[in-house]
């Protein structure tokens, strides 16, 4: 089994054509967990302001009554 550290010298055999695309594969699924890992978290904060503020508000109608 190749590692990505162990490319072969010879830029045109398979076996280096397939370990560079390997990294940029990997390179791009990176991108992409984090972008979505950050499209979550920004989701949860504006659900968590959401609730809070809805608590907050409910419990304003309460003080009123």
């Amino acid at each position: 089994m190749t590692r990505f550290n162990d490319v072969p010298q010879d830029k045109y055999s398979l076996q280096y054509e397939a370990v560079v695309r390997a990294r940029e594969q990997a390179e791009v699924a990176r991108k992409a967990f984090f972008s979505a890992r950050k499209s979550l978290t920004d989701a949860l904060v504006t659900l968590r302001t959401e609730n809070k503020n809805k608590m907050l508000n409910d419990e304003k109608t309460e003080d009123d009554q």
